[in-house]
């Protein structure tokens, strides 16, 4: 949408002029329900554009960013909701950048307040991107001597639940 970066700003203030029905991006199957992976609807909204340019067509940049908005919030707060039905969590708090859109703090304290959880959400000024709750871990763990070698990789299936 050739919007810079953070898009996370930018998407959320052109969404409020858009039509968040427009596109119906869908939700990404995924083998257990709440998995999580925005690549489809990144790759939707890509072929969108891409097709749109290739027929000389054009498209309304509100309404695409309005419907990712969409999209995406909807995925992002029903898995949520669903893990704290299954494990029987009445609260839920979220944070990092993304909290520090208005679009998802109002749909998430909706929802919250549909299904009977608690929905905790910090001042915006503590909305900020999770790499400096990141540099603040590996600071505390370098003062406490705690360093990995050049074998230390990623583990994007790491369990958060046992």
């Amino acid at each position: 949408l050739g919007l810079g970066y953070p898009g996370g700003p930018a998407i959320e203030a052109l969404a409020q002029e858009g039509d968040e029905t427009a596109y119906p991006f869908t939700r990404p199957k995924l083998a257990h329900k709440l998995d999580f992976s925005f690549s489809g609807i990144k790759t939707a909204v890509v072929n969108l554009l891409h097709t749109a340019q290739q027929k000389g067509e054009q498209v309304n940049k509100a309404d695409v960013a309005a419907s990712f908005q969409h999209s995406v919030t909807a995925f992002l707060l029903s898995n949520a909701i669903e893990a704290c039905r299954q494990y029987g969590c009445t609260a839920l708090s979220l944070c990092g950048g993304v909290c520090a859109n208005g679009y998802i703090r109002a749909k998430a304290t909706q929802l919250g307040q549909q299904n009977g959880i608690t929905v905790y959400l910090p001042e915006l000024q503590y909305c900020t991107d999770n790499a400096a709750m990141i540099g603040c871990a590996a600071h505390l763990r370098y003062q406490n001597g705690d360093f990995a070698d050049l074998t230390l990789n990623a583990q994007p299936n790491l369990q958060l639940f046992t």
